[in-house]
């Protein structure tokens, strides 16, 4: 082989080196792309990332973290009540509506706080609810699929039975597996501390509730 051809042929091999470098740089580079996009998707599930999602514009219009409770019962009462009560803001008719919203909360933040925390408390009682039912009819569909109960307990059990032996004034249970921890809490009534948040409510609040809706959209009864 003369020097040409000896040339020609590190040349060729230096070519061949480098194209299977570019690949398998676009390999990796594809690679890459499609686990971003795998956890974009997997993002884009999660419950969270809509809260974070939608939450963003709330702050972008001046809303806070103390504000959640007031805003989320100023989005929960009928369309009527809502509309009276923008009308009552004074608002003009160009001004968004993100912004009234907030004016309104500001007003009324008290009121709206306290109505919104018993809207919370009853929608975080109705999840808890709907979980129980959902475990029950698994069990009962399952019955040879017990070994779950032999399993270390779950975080969440033993946060639910922390807090549930503190409401109780009770000591604190230890050494339970996932099967004595859901029999622990369910002989102490969990979920205890919304149960008794609920029942604190009683009949005043809710008589109070009822003169507060008044006060805020005039009675309906009367204006017929």
């Amino acid at each position: 082989m003369n020097n040409d051809e000896l040339r020609t042929w590190r040349d060729l091999k230096t070519a061949e080196r480098q194209a299977q470098q570019q690949r398998l740089r676009l390999a990796e580079a594809k690679k890459q792309l499609t686990l971003a996009q795998q956890q974009a998707k997997t993002k884009a599930r999660h419950p969270d990332a809509a809260k974070y999602r939608l939450g963003a514009d709330d702050v972008h219009h001046g809303f806070v973290y103390e504000d959640a409770e007031a805003r989320a019962w100023l989005r929960d009462i009928p369309l009527v009540h809502y509309m009276t009560l923008l009308e009552s803001m004074g608002a003009r008719e160009d001004e968004p509506v993100a912004k009234v919203e907030l004016a309104a909360v500001r007003t009324h933040y008290d009121t709206f706080t306290r109505l919104g925390q018993q809207l919370m408390l009853a929608r975080e009682i109705e999840r808890y609810e709907e979980r129980h039912r959902s475990f029950l009819a698994w069990v009962a569909e399952n019955p040879s699929r017990q070994t779950w109960r032999a399993h270390t307990p779950k975080l969440r059990q033993l946060y639910l039975i922390e807090r549930t032996a503190a409401a109780l004034e009770i000591d604190h249970p230890v050494g339970l597996n996932c099967g004595e921890a859901y029999d622990w809490l369910a002989k102490h009534g969990a979920n205890v501390r919304l149960r008794l948040a609920q029942s604190q409510k009683g009949t005043t609040t809710q008589q109070h509730d009822a003169d507060t809706a008044v006060d805020l959209f005039g009675d309906e009864e009367d204006d017929g």
